[in-house]
């Protein structure tokens, strides 16, 4: 029995780690980063975002102001993903302002700019509040181009190496994993949206620059005037006749939004309005990056389609 005794400390001993590595705490904006942080990190990383797929991920300082919950994570943070300023606001104070940690802010070793590299859509000659509450230094909404996508991995997976040189090699193999399975998707993505090809459409907000010029949609106009500036009465019957001039077959808005101006916009045009997935987490059954893309993909040719869009008569 005391033999048995010991070979069992003895096992024990032998397989328990003298020390146990320590996951690296990751802490991004939105569930995007996230998703491909998971993809790259698997194990070695801890992840939360600040914002939640079905919120609005916009004005960062002031929503850590008032979820204290959500800065008490950043405070324990070795990485924080940033959106970067082009979602994060024109402001003349940083968002992190209150958070004590000061590796996550700009210009600490913990502080990644995701958007770093990718490819921004209207970014006006000058930084204004003139040109909108909430977009004044261009669409933030990158992420939905999967081009993008791939850049972030890469962002992402350098930082982590440079935070973790252990496992560098662990995370180069996992990002070849991920852009290998990107470029097949992407394939198949340029596949089946041939049907919306020149698909006019209008965004409630400029949020859709990024997906409309993946899908090669037709964008004739915003419902918003600037960013962040509710449609008035004379705006709405505006849109209401570029969607009749236009033939618009799609108001395009986010689940965070509210939809009545779209609804009032639509009235008598025949257009619909089309709830895309703004980020992940924020449909049933989007929990991933690519799932993100399959999602809208597939709800944007179903309007289409229930427009009775033909690409190859209209283009």
């Amino acid at each position: 029995m005391r033999t048995r005794f010991a070979w069992l400390i003895l096992t024990v001993a032998v397989s328990t780690p003298s020390h146990a590595v320590a996951a690296l705490r990751v802490v991004t904006t939105t569930e995007d980063f996230a998703a491909i942080a998971r993809e790259i990190g698997g194990e070695r990383v801890q992840i939360e975002s600040v914002f939640k797929g079905g919120q609005d991920p916009h004005q960062l300082g002031e929503y850590l102001d008032e979820h204290l919950d959500r800065r008490h994570v950043l405070e324990k943070a070795d990485l924080f993903i940033s959106a970067g300023p082009t979602l994060e606001g024109v402001a003349s104070s940083d968002p992190l302002e209150h958070v004590l940690n000061g590796k996550v802010h700009l210009g600490g070793a913990g502080y990644l700019d995701a958007s770093l590299g990718c490819k921004i859509l209207g970014v006006p000659g000058t930084v204004s509040r003139a040109e909108g509450t909430i977009h004044g230094l261009g669409s933030p909404h990158y992420w939905l181009d999967p081009a993008n996508g791939a850049v972030i991995a890469r962002n992402i997976a350098e930082k982590l190496e440079q935070l973790d040189a252990d496992n560098k090699g662990n995370y180069a193999a996992a990002l070849d994993r991920f852009l290998s399975g990107l470029n097949e998707r992407e394939t198949k993505w340029a596949q089946d949206a041939r049907p919306v090809r020149g698909f006019p459409v209008v965004a409630y907000r400029d949020s859709w620059g990024s997906l409309g010029e993946w899908l090669g949609l037709r964008v004739v106009g915003t419902l918003e005037p600037k960013p962040g500036m509710e449609p008035s009465k004379a705006r709405i019957a505006e849109i209401n006749r570029l969607i009749k001039t236009e033939h618009v077959g799609a108001v395009l808005i986010a689940p965070y939004l509210d939809r009545k101006a779209a609804d009032r916009a639509v009235q008598g045009t025949g257009a619909q309005v089309v709830v895309l997935a703004s980020s992940v987490g924020s449909e049933t059954g989007v929990a991933t990056y690519f799932d993100l893309f399959d999602y809208d993909l597939k709800v944007v040719v179903a309007a289409a389609k229930a427009a009775g869009y033909q690409p190859n008569k209209q283009e």
